[in-house]
């Protein structure tokens, strides 16, 4: 974070302050608070920040802010310490002017992200988006932590619900906007994929009047949303040759990366992508058309991309220390994502067997069981033994049986800690083994048995 006054930063976040002393740090962790840092008293369900406004004081933290008056002359009261965060975020923004770019979608927001964000730095000082920080918290988090030197900023904006994601536009308003597609995800809160659109299309209201969205042209729900708004947009599409930026002959290697030509006004550049899954595709010509809108050459975006790495547990190739080969994709699932996973997986070699380790698709609601049927049905065709983890374990099953798949090859259990000595037997040198299922699973449970390092060749 670049310093500013104490005082200024009350001011902008509605209260007052006379210290003249600098902040650099900002946190909601008070272990991490330091003689710069400014430390939000947060509630929360579980733990209210305020039980440590005394420890981060005795620490050296340089102030609080705080919904209680405290004792100290170290302690800006505010009525609300969420809102005063994300004032505080939304006044810094103003001030540093970077280029803004928010991503939303049921699935790929992240690697779209991830993808972005390399592909901008070639022409830019880019801060993004790190791990889980896409909410009313983690944004203006995210927004503090920029530098001096950051002139552009990649946010990445989740939801679970209706008018989420205008709030985060409201905090951070955008220069350029991404929806990269819409699904059945948070059904169980929204209730609809219209419903779901709805609240994905809220990014487009938070596009500044001289900014542009930049849509998956591939996706009816998203052209739909685009319908409902005024502004201009480039259009991006994985096969479709009739949009702005779009990608033609695309290969899958034995390995599962992917290699294409993309075509902007004209150009075309090369592109071997170093993430596995066909799926990237479309992430992938989603940021090169955000790179070519913000001025960066589309040969330049395309090399980025390929050095370009993802966030933890999203289709990360390692290798297992006996040998296996193990798709590390547990971070989340939804049915569009369970199915490129699992299609990825069908894409690479395998020496000697192809493995699923999968579980439940949560927030799903009334297409929970003909979704898990659906997924059953997808394994069938690709996996040699699976095993599922959760409670949808029985559509899934009968999704298997339907395709004729062998029950000797399949195992269900509640657990995810249940499945660790199947997963230990299989995990053989020239086993193939995806792991894939919602965040509640915590599938990453595994990993310790399984992870080795990062494979150096593809």
């Amino acid at each position: 974070m670049k310093a500013i006054p104490l005082w200024l930063a009350a001011q902008w976040m509605g209260s007052a302050c006379s210290s003249r002393r600098d902040i650099s740090h900002v946190t909601i962790d008070s272990r991490e608070a330091g003689p710069h840092s400014l430390f939000f008293a947060l509630p929360g369900t579980r733990v209210d920040g305020h039980r440590f406004v005394d420890e981060v004081l005795a620490l050296g933290g340089c102030a609080v802010v705080s919904e209680d008056v405290g004792s100290s002359s170290q302690v800006i009261k505010v009525d609300d310490t969420l809102q005063a965060l994300q004032r505080l975020a939304r006044c810094y923004l103003a001030e540093q002017q970077p280029l803004v770019v928010g991503i939303t979608g049921s699935n790929g927001k992240t690697t779209t992200k991830d993808f972005t964000a390399a592909v901008l730095q070639e022409s830019y000082s880019v801060h993004a988006t790190a791990g889980n920080y896409n909410t009313e918290i983690g944004l203006p988090l995210t927004i503090l932590g920029m530098e001096a030197h950051h002139n552009a900023l990649v946010l990445e904006m989740g939801m679970r619900g209706a008018g989420q994601i205008a709030a985060l536009t409201a905090i951070a308003p955008l220069d350029v906007g991404v929806i990269t597609n819409i699904g059945p995800v948070h059904l169980e809160l929204l209730g609809s994929l219209d419903a779901v659109a709805a609240a994905k299309g809220e990014i487009l209201t938070g596009i500044k009047s001289s900014g542009v969205a930049v849509l998956n042209g591939d996706d009816e729900r998203v052209r739909a949303q685009w319908q409902l708004w005024s502004g201009h947009a480039v259009w991006a599409s994985s096969f479709q040759d009739n949009q702005d930026v779009y990608a033609s002959d695309l290969q899958i290697d034995p390995f599962g990366y992917p290699e294409f030509v993309v075509h902007y006004q004209g150009t075309s550049s090369p592109v071997k992508l170093s993430l596995p899954g066909r799926q990237n595709v479309s992430n992938a010509v989603l940021a090169l058309a955000v790179g070519v809108v913000c001025g960066v050459p589309l040969e330049a975006g395309t090399h980025a991309l390929a050095a370009a790495s993802s966030s933890p547990m999203r289709m990360q190739i390692v290798r297992g220390q006996t040998g296996c080969v193990v798709i590390n994709d547990a971070y989340n699932a939804s049915p569009a994502s369970m199915e490129a996973a699992i299609a990825t997986a069908a894409q690479m070699q395998a020496a000697v067997a192809k493995i699923a380790v999968l579980g439940d698709m949560l927030e799903l609601g009334d297409l929970a069981p003909s979704s898990h049927i659906e997924a059953g049905q997808q394994a069938a065709q690709v996996f040699d033994e699976i095993i599922f983890v959760g409670r949808f374990g029985g559509f899934f099953r009968e999704g298997l049986l339907r395709e004729g798949f062998s029950m000797d090859g399949f195992a269900w259990v509640n657990k995810t800690g249940d499945a660790m000595d199947w997963v230990q037997q299989r995990s053989k040198r020239g086993n193939l083994i995806l792991l894939k299922a919602s965040r509640g699973v915590g599938l990453e449970v595994l990993l310790p048995t399984l992870e080795g390092k990062v494979p150096d060749g593809k």
